[in-house]
């Protein structure tokens, strides 16, 4: 009589690595939303003219969320998310290329900054951690687990 063992862990390991990016790139997606969103809400600032045009915007006051002018800051490469994978972790984080993002981020509120990101995170903690875990509930079930 032969007994022989068959190990799945290879497999189930894969699985759970491609159900982890999944459910990062779905949370953080949902972040970048609720990011988006945020910076889209008609400010109650001073209204300037867009130079060149006809048009007008309202800039953002003290305590909003920064003033979307030309939608630069809330476009692809205002809010901009990434997903990595190193083997055993799995790292989702969410920026800006846009130079004043940083700015608006960092710079005091007393001198006119206007944080957006951390901003974003922590009045949305719960449902953003929420959106972490919808994605990986999905993950698991599409791998069949």
């Amino acid at each position: 009589m032969s007994v022989s063992f068959k190990s799945n862990l290879p497999a189930v390991t894969a699985a759970f690595e491609r159900a982890g990016k999944a459910a990062m790139t779905a949370g953080i997606e949902n972040m970048r939303g609720m990011t988006v969103k945020n910076l889209k809400q008609a400010g109650t600032g001073r209204t300037y003219r867009v130079p060149g045009t006809q048009r007008t915007y309202t800039a953002s006051a003290p305590g909003e969320f920064p003033a979307v002018r030309l939608g630069t800051l809330s476009g692809p490469a205002g809010v901009e998310t990434e997903v990595k994978t190193d083997g055993t972790s799995v790292t989702a984080s969410i920026g800006s290329r846009v130079k004043y993002g940083l700015y608006l981020e960092k710079k005091p509120a007393s001198k006119g900054g206007r944080p957006w990101l951390k901003r974003t995170l922590d009045e949305n903690r719960d449902a953003i951690y929420a959106g972490f875990e919808k994605g990986w509930a999905a993950a698991l079930k599409k791998e069949g687990m």
